[in-house]
């Protein structure tokens, strides 16, 4: 995993980001954000602006950048695709648009490192890992 990847997961309810240099304007917040997984629950009362998206929560130490699929369909368009490409293409307002391709452990990301040159050619979301197991499972 690189510290730059942003996932993109159907089984998260929420946004939550623990690189700060992806994030702009951390700050405090009244509400507290609890975050419950398999290795236990954090808490966190900080947001930041993930620049083209918007709020997300922010917790250091959580253990990727995760956008939750759900809160990203309700902003903008979302088409996957299974021929050719595995990929969930992500459609800006502006008709732009962002990749997220499996990793080596299925997981969709996009890579959101600045410099192009040290980009890499794999994306990472854990819908895949759930799609192959109900594909072996029927």
């Amino acid at each position: 995993r690189r510290e730059t990847w942003v996932l993109i997961d159907s089984q998260s309810t929420i946004d939550l980001f623990h690189n700060s240099e992806l994030l702009e304007n951390i700050h405090t917040v009244s509400s507290i954000m609890t975050v419950r997984c398999n290795a236990g629950s954090r808490t966190t009362k900080q947001m930041g602006t993930f620049p083209g998206y918007g709020k997300v929560w922010y917790g250091p130490g959580a253990i990727s950048n995760i956008l939750s699929f759900n809160k990203v369909s309700e902003g903008f368009d979302i088409k996957y695709t299974s021929y050719g490409e595995n990929r969930f293409v992500v459609i800006k307002p502006n008709r732009e648009t962002v990749e997220f391709r499996p990793s080596h452990n299925e997981l969709y990301y996009s890579d959101f490192v600045e410099d192009e040159t040290e980009k890499s050619t794999t994306y990472a979301v854990t819908l895949v890992n759930t799609v192959a197991k109900n594909k072996k499972n029927t």
